[in-house]
C-alpha cells in the first residue's frame, strides 16, 4: 500500500516580488509608532532593515561589537551571515541614529535589540509583522495602512530602490 495514497498535493510555492512604493514607504515608517505601538526594538528593526537593506535575523541579532560608529560601519561575521561570509555594511546618519536610539533603552547587554539572554528572534519580528498585516472590518488596510508585506519585501524594496539610482549590480 502506498503511504502517499488519498493524500492532497501540496500548494505550489509562489514567489515573492513585493516591493513598496514610495508612498507605501513613507505610510509605513510614519505609521510605525502606532502600528507596532507594543514593540519599539521591532519598530526599529523595521527601519534598519529599510535603511541598510540587511536580512531582519541579521538586524535583530546586532550586537553592540559589530558596530563603529566612528567609521559608521556594521561588520557581521561569517557566522551571522546567510552564506557564511563575514560582511561590512556602511552605515549612513539615519541608520547610526536609529541604532543609537535603540541603544539607550538596552543598558549593558551585548544586544542591541535584546530578549532574554539572546536577542530578539527573527521569527519574533516576522510574526509581530504578520499580526500587524491582519486586515479586519475596522482596519481594511492592516494596522500598517498599506497591503500586506514580509520582512523580505523590505530587503527586496532597499535593493530595487538602489539598483533604481544605478548602484552597481555586484554591490548590491
Amino acid at each position: 500500500r502506498n503511504i502517499m495514497e488519498g493524500m492532497e498535493k501540496p500548494t505550489e510555492s509562489v514567489p515573492r516580488n513585493r516591493v513598496l512604493t514610495d508612498g507605501e514607504i513613507a505610510t509605513l515608517w510614519n505609521g510605525l509608532p502606532a502600528a507596532l505601538a507594543r514593540s519599539v526594538q521591532c519598530q526599529w528593526i523595521v527601519k534598519l532593515c529599510l535603511v541598510t537593506a540587511q536580512r531582519v535575523g541579521e538586524v535583530a541579532g546586532m550586537k553592540r561589537a559589530e558596530i563603529d560608529f566612528q567609521k559608521r560601519l556594521w561588520s557581521l561575521p561569517g557566522e551571522r551571515t546567510k552564506n557564511g561570509q563575514p560582511h561590512t555594511v556602511p552605515l549612513s546618519a539615519l541608520a547610526t541614529d536609529i541604532i543609537r536610539a535603540a541603544l539607550e533603552d538596552v543598558g549593558e547587554s551585548e544586544y542591541i535589540f535584546p530578549c532574554g539572554e539572546g536577542s530578539l528572534a527573527p521569527a519574533a519580528v516576522a510574526r509581530t509583522i504578520l499580526r500587524g498585516n491582519e486586515v479586519t472590518d475596522q482596519l481594511p488596510a492592516g494596522r500598517f495602512g498599506i497591503e500586506p508585506w514580509s520582512a523580505h519585501d523590505l530587503r527586496r524594496t532597499a535593493l530595487t530602490g538602489m539598483a533604481q539610482l544605478g548602484v552597481a549590480p555586484i554591490v548590491l
